[in-house]
């Protein structure tokens, strides 16, 4: 073994063995960052303030935990090519809940369950954004809106409720952003809910298809591959028209 392939080796059970660790610390890093920034009114200040001291050790654990890899890496250019994004959240705590979906894709659980397994990580990952990116938004927003002349988002709460019915493009009208700022964070929420929309369509609708392919299968293993996908549409169709009777089941 060659002293790169080492190094690789190394820094591969390095990856594996943190995993788990910093997805929780990532996950006690939102929620205390989401505390400090919007504390409840009946927080107590020197409470907020530890929880804030909590928050930069977390962070250095973080940035500890980078510099081990990058400094075991191989090829540090490339490895920080690849890990630009969480060199970006060190830079920018901000932004660390979307490193949460990174550390979800290198799960052990979800890396050996097949397709099933890649949907449902594929799913819980789009949920995961959408979450994050109504957090992030709205956070921003509520920033740049609280002590805007006429703005109505004046708190977290208010803003949160924002972003999620904006993000589902729902839009009630009760909150809307006044500044520059406040409007470029909608509309690219706006664009975010569609895409969410939309990929998870899709994936509900691979799905759907698989399992019509595997009744297919399991029940007319016989049918050349024409013959199922000709079944398998107008199975679907008559799903869709809700004109399948249990009697109509059957191949």
């Amino acid at each position: 073994m060659t002293f790169r392939s080492a190094l690789e080796q190394k820094l591969d059970d390095w990856t594996k063995f943190t995993v788990w660790p910093m997805f929780v610390l990532s996950v006690c890093f939102v929620a205390v960052t989401a505390l400090v920034i919007s504390p409840p009114a009946d927080l107590d200040g020197h409470l907020r303030a530890q929880l804030a001291t909590v928050s930069i050790i977390l962070w250095v654990i973080f940035a500890l935990e980078f510099l081990v890899r990058l400094v075991a890496a191989p090829d540090r250019r490339r490895f920080l090519q690849h890990q630009s994004f969480e060199l970006v959240t060190l830079m920018v705590p901000y932004l660390r809940p979307f490193l949460l979906i990174r550390y979800l894709w290198q799960l052990h659980y979800f890396r050996h369950r097949g397709a099933g397994g890649m949907r449902q990580r594929a799913i819980i990952s789009i949920s995961l954004f959408a979450l994050f990116f109504v957090y992030t938004a709205s956070t921003l927003v509520w920033i740049a809106e609280r002590n805007a002349p006429k703005a109505n988002i004046l708190n977290w709460g208010d803003a949160i409720w924002w972003g999620f019915t904006t993000m589902s493009t729902v839009g009630y009208g009760d909150f809307y952003p006044v500044t520059v700022l406040g409007r470029l964070v909608a509309i690219m929420l706006m664009i975010g809910g569609l895409f969410v929309v939309g990929v998870t369509s899709a994936i509900i609708i691979s799905a759907f298809n698989t399992t019509i392919e595997s009744y297919l299968s399991q029940h007319s293993p016989e049918d050349s591959d024409e013959t199922r996908a000709h079944r398998g549409k107008a199975l679907m169709e008559a799903l869709s028209l809700g004109a399948l009777h249990d009697d109509d089941r059957s191949p």
